[in-house]
């Protein structure tokens, strides 16, 4: 996988798109609070998917932000799922939920980008992860992890970190599938 060059796609394609990207995530934000949560995983998508189609050549559009509400219920499933799960793994020690937060960390893009069902979503998620390095992607979890928190001390920071990671895993994952 060529991280440098994704990240470095991820931003020319946030620089382009920056005013749409930074209104979704603040719509992403509002209505995944008011809805307690619930419309965080298709709206995550959704904002995703948005740097797949600058990455294709196309503009992306506000519209674009609300593609896999029909997904809504397996998304939410899933994310209670794997929330659970690593949850669990927490419990047990930190390792182990960081390792199955970074072994499902695509799991909503195969959902969204590949319609796969929730099992079939881990599993694919799982089989990417052990196939292009786990502990890179433990590193590239961390290292989002941190870029956010970084970006959550700043006012405005999360408007461009939250689309950055998105767009980033979700370009790493089409790339790479």
């Amino acid at each position: 996988m060529n991280y440098e060059k994704t990240v470095y796609k991820a931003i020319d394609i946030y620089k382009e798109n920056w005013v749409t990207l930074s209104v979704s995530t603040l719509v992403v934000f509002a209505l995944g609070m008011i809805t307690f949560g619930l419309l965080f995983g298709p709206l995550i998508a959704g904002l995703a998917s948005m740097f797949n189609k600058a990455k294709s050549g196309n503009k992306p559009t506000f519209d674009d932000l609300f593609k896999y509400n029909g997904k809504f219920i397996i998304i939410v499933l899933m994310g209670i799922l794997t929330g659970i799960l690593v949850f669990i793994g927490f419990i047990f020690l930190v390792l182990p939920g960081i390792l199955l937060a970074t072994l499902w960390m695509y799991s909503l893009f195969a959902i969204a980008f590949d319609n796969k069902g929730i099992i079939d979503a881990m599993k694919t998620s799982w089989a990417f992860v052990m196939k292009n390095g786990l502990w890179q992607n433990v590193v590239i979890l961390l290292a989002i992890g941190i870029l956010n928190c970084i970006g959550g001390a700043v006012v405005v920071g999360p408007l461009i970190t939250i689309p950055l990671s998105m767009g980033f895993l979700a370009m790493l994952y089409d790339e790479n599938k």
